[in-house]
């Protein structure tokens, strides 16, 4: 049995190594509060996912990516950040729990997450005037933006092949609020 596979066993344990291998890539340019923004939206995302699925009667678990795990341990020495350690599995025991409407609910979860930490997150920082709450912003409206570019296994690439007006609506919320949280 491979490690990976012995390490998917747990989905907590499986989901601590992801938090460890982003931490790791990020640690040095990022600084300690960067990097628990990153993992508290990484988190939150993935779990969106995982949520979604259960409340539309499948199973959803946190899953770590053999390659993503190691794309993201690389990264840690490249100027870009390539941040992907695993993804949420979601197993349909019943196939017809997977309508088209739960299809677009579970693959948006994750987005929606981080547009709504996002809009929060930068509304406080502009009443209260925290700053970190201005990077807590940008990180989520980044995650938001780079998850709905339609290529390979992002979630853009699920909802745009299911529902390209919500993907086109979808994709300019996030982009309105990259460019907001970056003035």
């Amino acid at each position: 049995m491979s490690l990976i596979r012995e390490l998917n066993r747990n989905e907590l344990f499986a989901i601590m190594i992801g938090i460890l291998a982003v931490s790791v890539a990020l640690i040095r340019d990022f600084g300690v509060i960067g990097v628990l923004f990153v993992i508290i939206s990484f988190l939150l995302h993935e779990l969106g996912h995982r949520q979604s699925a259960r409340i539309n009667g499948c199973i959803g678990r946190f899953i770590l990516d053999p390659f993503g795990l190691l794309l993201t341990l690389i990264s840690s020495v490249l100027p870009v950040k390539f941040l992907a350690p695993g993804y949420v599995g979601v197993f349909c025991v019943n196939p017809s729990s997977l309508t088209y409407r739960a299809q677009l609910e579970i693959n948006s979860a994750g987005i929606a997450i981080n547009l709504l930490l996002a809009s929060t997150s930068l509304v406080l920082a502009l009443v209260l005037r925290i700053n970190e709450l201005f990077i807590f912003s940008l990180i989520n409206s980044w995650l938001a933006f780079f998850n709905l570019i339609p290529v390979g296994p992002l979630d853009g690439a699920k909802i745009f092949s299911l529902n390209k007006k919500l993907w086109a609506s979808a994709f300019i919320a996030s982009l309105i609020m990259l460019v907001n949280t970056m003035l």
